[in-house]
């Protein structure tokens, strides 16, 4: 099953936007006015940024926090570079370009991947081999005339045991 989401949905106050057995997701937007999507399951949860690179910046298992400290208390919109606001648990990096640039290279760091502003971002239900999963999708479309043209669509799955 697919969910679209539409940034309309997201507001301050955290609210279902799905269950599916076990599994939840909720769907929230913070201060900064960044959305966000929260999966659950019995053992914790993951926060992803469905607009804002697909990063997760939360993740909470077993009552552990393991996301990395920083200056940066919310994600914050970035315009240039994931420096702007630096805390996730991880990020995609660009598939142009990758790590820092050197002196020769006129590239972000870690590319354009990092903040990419998703065209579209969907929630999905299903099951495999290792069961019952809630995830977080979605469409980035990279276009540059004469240069690039690529979709990418990561997917992060939280199982209902895992």
């Amino acid at each position: 099953m697919k969910i679209n989401l539409r940034k309309e949905f997201f507001t301050e106050k955290e609210f279902v936007i799905a269950e599916y057995g076990t599994l939840k997701a909720t769907a929230f937007r913070y201060s900064t006015g960044v959305e966000a999507v929260r999966l659950k399951n019995k053992h914790g949860f993951i926060v992803i940024l469905p607009y804002m690179g697909q990063m997760i910046w939360e993740m909470e298992f077993l009552g552990h926090d393991m996301v990395m400290k920083s200056i940066y208390d919310e994600p914050e919109i970035c315009r240039d570079t994931y420096g702007e606001s630096y805390g996730c648990f991880v990020m995609h990096c660009g598939l142009t370009a990758i790590g820092n640039p050197t002196a020769e290279d006129d590239h972000l760091p870690h590319g354009e991947l990092p903040i990419a502003a998703y065209q579209k971002a969907y929630i999905l239900f299903g099951e495999d081999e290792r069961g019952r999963y809630i995830a977080v999708s979605g469409d980035y479309e990279h276009k540059r005339c004469y240069e690039y043209n690529y979709l990418f669509r990561p997917e992060c799955r939280l199982y209902e045991g895992e």
